[in-house]
């Protein structure tokens, strides 16, 4: 019998699998293509038992590439490593794409996130990792969006043979409303991951509406979907929307209704188990709402990357953020717990470089205790 799994797949949809857990996804099991991470999901994997050897690996390449470099140096390039070897994981699972964040501390960093991104794209090159099965993830944050739009763009280069000039495709994350999906859009960038559920929620907050008030065709999250493919059609443009955050398998159901439904959504473990098991499943021939024409008014945000985005360009971004407000608020608030966790997956990578340099340095003064509590964290 047809799944819901099947239903959505028959729509047309791709499905990406969340999560860093990759020996317990089962990816073949959905039938999923792509693959997501962020910084909390690597760190939920890497304090597991089952995951506890990316970290030992990580440290070891550190400490013997890096051996006398501080802490954070080293911690740094444990951090890289670490990433790169759990995308490897990953791909060797899904015929697909993975995404990988960069330090979510460089969200408001241009030359910052262009660094991290090329870094990563070559470490995963020099793993025989072609650059075109990477997303690079990064916050949809003003200089995010510029940062993509260089990475994205192609430049001249005298060696031919070199990859170093092919794009690096990215993937921009912590998208709220109309203001960054458009900006985006104008960027070029390859992919961008709305928030289903977190846009529901600042909506249920914004206007004091609980969930069981509107149905499923009213959803806030899955009406901004909607909308920005109604946008991306109606201009021509190229960028794939890859819906994200669900909360309810219902949610994807509804979502893969006839019009405006995103290239791809991709979802956590228990939600693609649900689908699998629903049946029964009501034909997704009909529209669920309303097809959402395309009334949003187009501004420029990003200029062509042969042209200099011009200070007024910026501005009108960020007050028109202003003026829609959820990316005001929603933004730092995600960027706030992929951070914490970002910090604590740096700290279990100094320590652990630490104790490396302890135990291949017997001669060092002090006892064990004093030597761990000399961290400098």
């Amino acid at each position: 019998m047809t799944s819901a799994l099947d239903v959505i797949l028959e729509s047309g949809i791709q499905v990406a699998a969340d999560g860093a857990e990759f020996a317990d996804i089962g990816y073949r099991n959905y039938h999923a293509t792509d693959a997501t991470t962020n910084p909390s999901l690597v760190l939920s994997a890497i304090s597991q038992p089952g995951y506890a050897y990316l970290l030992d690996d990580a440290v070891h390449c550190a400490a013997e590439n890096m051996p006398d470099k501080d802490p954070k140096e080293q911690a740094s390039l444990a951090m890289d490593y670490l990433l790169v070897q759990l995308g490897i994981e990953i791909l060797s699972m899904i015929p697909g794409r993975v995404s990988i964040s960069v330090d979510p501390r460089l969200a408001y960093d241009y030359d910052g996130i262009l660094c991290k991104a090329r870094n990563l794209i070559q470490a995963f090159e020099e793993h025989g990792i072609p650059r075109e099965r990477i997303l690079v993830k990064i916050p949809a944050t003003y200089p995010g969006i510029r940062a993509a739009q260089t990475l994205e763009t192609p430049y001249l280069s005298s060696d031919a043979s070199s990859t170093a000039n092919k794009p690096i495709h990215t993937n921009l994350t912590l998208v709220f409303g109309m203001v960054q999906a458009m900006a985006c859009a104008q960027a070029k960038v390859s992919v961008i991951s709305p928030f289903v559920g977190r846009v529901k929620d600042w909506w249920n907050k914004t206007w004091e509406k609980t969930q069981s008030e509107l149905p499923l065709s009213d959803h806030p999250g899955l009406r901004l979907v909607r909308k920005i493919q109604a946008h991306y059609d109606s201009h021509g443009y190229k960028t794939q929307v890859m819906a994200a955050g669900f909360r309810r398998a219902e949610e994807v159901l509804e979502l893969a209704k006839d019009g405006g439904r995103p290239s791809l959504v991709t979802l956590p473990p228990a939600i693609l188990r649900s689908l699998r098991s629903m049946r029964n499943i009501d034909s997704l021939s009909h529209p669920s709402a309303a097809i959402l024409e395309d009334d949003f008014p187009k501004r420029m945000y990003i200029a062509e990357p042969d042209s200099v985005t011009s200070d007024a360009s910026e501005k009108n971004f960020i007050n028109d953020l202003a003026r829609e407000k959820i990316a005001m608020e929603k933004v730092p608030e995600g960027l706030e717990k992929f951070i914490e966790d970002t910090c604590i997956l740096e700290v279990k990578l100094k320590v652990q470089l630490m104790l490396a340099r302890v135990r291949s340095s017997p001669t060092m003064p002090g006892g064990w205790n004093v030597r761990y509590q000399e961290v400098k964290l």
